[in-house]
This record gives structure tokens, C-alpha cells and sequence, in this order.
């Protein structure tokens, strides 16, 4: 992939859901932003395969996996179910995805991080008997295990989070910066969007270009973040107030960038 390309990519997200809707949402929203493809259960629909056999299905085509960790261990299916009984949901699709050389880029909640959704401990509180108790020990334990398999597995982004708009511009950035290497992602479907300049009316230089500096630097920020939810921006004033010379150096400055 060159630097003036940009493929389209199928991103699976892989996280528990009762805790994670916030955050979920934050993320799918940003990769839309990206004009990639969010590949997530809230799409899913119903669908006829066993629910491990039609994820594990999704993340073999998709071309990166995003997984999201928290306080929640999830659903653990059991041999009848296409699982073991000890492996999460969650961990499957990330297993799936390293047997088959999918980039995963993995994220964990940040252990000093208020968390006010439920967590996987609070299931004591509805446990009626020694086997629950039991279980939640268990799961407990499995989520500690599968934060080390992904502190020593994930590959190529191991980061921590705390707020939902904090995930999504992590998880925004490492798919960007990703996206931007030469090589392209096995699968990826053919280069559909090139960053063109097309400028109307052409724009006269302005070489003693003085003031709007503060106007010149909001408009590189917005340039530059990956989600910023404001998708076209105008300039708007008065005649012989500057603007030709402001887009003339904002534009200068990205081609030199």
C-alpha cells in the first residue's frame, strides 16, 4: 500500500457486551469514521450456525481483531457448544484469529480505572450455593489468565483504557498507523479511496503570511484526529479577511507533511 491509498478493512471487535456497551459503540463509530468496516455481534442478526462456529467463521474474514478486555470473563461454551468449558468467547475469536495470522491489537481496562459496570466478582452476590461461588472463583481466575495470554500473545498493540472516547481514539490510532504500512493485510479487498486535493478556483500563495495562527492550528488538529466527529469544514468571513491565505497554508502544510 502506498501513502496516497487506503484499503477498506473488515475489523472484528471481541469483547464481553453488558459491560462493554459504551465503549462498544464509542469504537464502532470511530472505525466507521476511518471508513473501515466494524465487524461486530450487534450486526450479527440471526443467523442458523452454532453462535462459536459463526464467529469464529467472521473473524477467519475479517483482516484485524480488536479485543477489548474488562472485568468480565463472558460466556464460556462448553464442549457441546463448540468450546472446552474453560475458554471464553472472547478468547476463542482471539486464538481463532492468531492460528490464522489476523493482526490483533488488543486492549485492557486500566486496573486503577473507576470501573462502574459490572464486574465478573459482583456474581458472588447472586450465588446460591457453593457451585456458583464456586464458578465465579473460577471465571475470576480465568479472566486473570486470559489478560497474561494477551499481555504474551496479542502481537501488535497491547494498551490500557479507561473511558469510552479513550478507547476509541486508541483503537482508531493503532488501526491507522497500521493501515499505513506497505505491506497490505491478507484479504484486504482492492484500494478504493485516494486522497485527491481539488481545489476549485487555484489559490494564490500567500509568502508574507502573518496572524491566524490560532485559526491555522485548529484546523490541523481537526486535520489530524482520526475521529474528530466534524467531517467537513467551512471558512466563512468577510471578503479580504484572509481565508485564501489560511486554506492556502493549511493545504501547503498537509502536502508537506
Amino acid at each position: 500500500m502506498n501513502k496516497t491509498t487506503t484499503s477498506v478493512y473488515r475489523i472484528f471487535l471481541s469483547s464481553t457486551a453488558i459491560d462493554m456497551k459504551e465503549h462498544r459503540k464509542k469504537v464502532i463509530d470511530a472505525i466507521l469514521r476511518t471508513g473501515d468496516l466494524p465487524v461486530a455481534m450487534e450486526t450479527f442478526g440471526a443467523l442458523p450456525n452454532e453462535p462459536v462456529e459463526v464467529c469464529m467463521s467472521k473473524v477467519r474474514q475479517s483482516n484485524a481483531l480488536v479485543v477489548m478486555v474488562a472485568h468480565r470473563y463472558g460466556w464460556v461454551p462448553g464442549p457441546g457448544e463448540g468450546g472446552d468449558g474453560f475458554k471464553s468467547i472472547t478468547w476463542i475469536e482471539v486464538e481463532t484469529a492468531l492460528n490464522e495470522g489476523i493482526p490483533v491489537f488488543a486492549f485492557l481496562v486500566d486496573m486503577n480505572y473507576g470501573w462502574s459496570q459490572p464486574k465478573e466478582q459482583d456474581l458472588l452476590l447472586k450465588a446460591k450455593g457453593k457451585e456458583d461461588v464456586e464458578k465465579v472463583v473460577q471465571n475470576v481466575k480465568a479472566l486473570k489468565d486470559f489478560r497474561e495470554f494477551l499481555e504474551n500473545k496479542a502481537g501488535l498493540t497491547r494498551e490500557t483504557f479507561t473511558t469510552p472516547e479513550d478507547l476509541a481514539l486508541k483503537v482508531s490510532t493503532s488501526l491507522s498507523n497500521w493501515a499505513r504500512e506497505p505491506k497490505l493485510a491478507p484479504g484486504s479487498v482492492p484500494t478504493q479511496r485516494i486522497h485527491v486535493f481539488r481545489e476549485v478556483h487555484p489559490l494564490q500563495p500567500a509568502p508574507h503570511f502573518r496572524g491566524r495562527q490560532e485559526l491555522l492550528k485548529d484546523l490541523q488538529r481537526w486535520w489530524q484526529d482520526p475521529v474528530h466527529p466534524d467531517r467537513v469544514r467551512s471558512l466563512v468571513a468577510i471578503g479580504g479577511t484572509g481565508k485564501t491565505a489560511v486554506i492556502q497554508r493549511f493545504l501547503q502544510g498537509i502536502r508537506e507533511d
